[in-house]
């Protein structure tokens, strides 16, 4: 899960990463899901036909939200896991 609050704007540079994020993850079978993402990058996600591939689907208001969306599609209790960025 790739939460956006932080992120106000994207530049040509992250732009490049969310373009090749994508692929690197599908060529793993895994999921790409997107939370708290503002108008102007969403904007630019759409624009660049990112809201396409990722799915719309796949992009949450809130964790929270996400977390629901999660356990509904697993069919019960989750069990959240913080997991420490790679360094």
């Amino acid at each position: 899960m790739l939460d956006l609050e932080e992120t106000g704007e994207l530049d040509i540079t992250a732009a490049g990463v969310f373009v090749e994020l994508p692929r690197q993850l599908e060529r793993q079978d895994i999921q790409l899901y997107s939370t708290r993402v503002h108008e102007p990058v969403r904007e630019v996600l759409r624009r660049d036909g990112l809201i396409e591939r990722i799915g719309e689907d796949r992009i949450y208001a809130s964790v929270h939200g996400r977390a629901e969306g999660f356990r509904d599609s697993v069919g019960g209790e989750a069990e959240e896991q913080e997991v420490a960025p790679e360094a």
